[in-house]
């Protein structure tokens, strides 16, 4: 059973920076129900010596914790699971006016690090199955897109409200018992536009 809290409020860069790490996502992933590295290594298909650095930062940090030890022969086996299901930045992390270019570099590291991961496997799927020759129902379900519209402020706001609802949704998405299930993930950036030739800040 999971008795994690819902979210966890990162409130110190570095901690943000400690997340932003392929196989540490991976990792928390796996911990979101109490586990041992083994069986995380497992999971993940990669020798178990290869996370124990990753596991070390994670618990440092405060985003994983011991849930239970047991003896496995004469080896004390460590239970780990992650303190939330969702992590995102506190409040207080937007105080520190020094930093906010760092901190918006590696919030989005985080989220388009994994999107393009994400992107590049699904699409390669997909032209792996089109190439097969099966039709689009036999397809995984997913979707990868850019679209660039004018809008008025009033609208934009609408459509990030809309947006913030359906991750929302997404986020409270709950397994369906007896059907097959896979992971999927949702990313989304929704800004004004910035031309190559204007420049990241205006």
């Amino acid at each position: 059973m999971n008795d994690n809290q819902d979210v966890f409020e990162i409130n110190d860069i570095s901690v943000l920076e400690i997340l932003n790490n392929a196989t540490r996502l991976k990792i928390l992933s796996n911990l979101e129900e109490p586990s041992s590295v083994r069986a995380v290594a497992d999971a993940m298909g990669v020798p178990v010596t290869r996370l124990y650095y990753h596991i070390n930062l994670l618990e440092g940090a405060g985003l994983i914790k011991i849930v239970e030890t047991r003896k496995v022969g004469a080896m004390i086996e460590r239970i780990y699971q992650s303190v939330a299901d969702i992590f995102r930045p506190g409040q207080a992390i937007f105080n520190d006016n020094e930093d906010l270019e760092r901190l918006a570099k590696v919030t989005s590291d985080i989220v388009l690090d994994g999107a393009r991961l994400d992107a590049e496997v699904g699409l390669l799927r997909h032209f792996e199955a089109m190439a097969q020759g099966k039709t689009r129902s036999e397809l995984h379900p997913g979707t990868v897109s850019r679209s660039v519209r004018s809008v008025s402020k009033a609208r934009a706001e609408e459509f990030a409200k809309r947006l913030e609802d359906l991750v929302d949704e997404w986020s409270r998405t709950v397994s369906e018992s007896g059907d097959e299930e896979e992971e999927f993930s949702l990313s989304i950036v929704f800004f004004p536009l910035v031309s190559p030739t204007q420049g990241a800040r205006q």
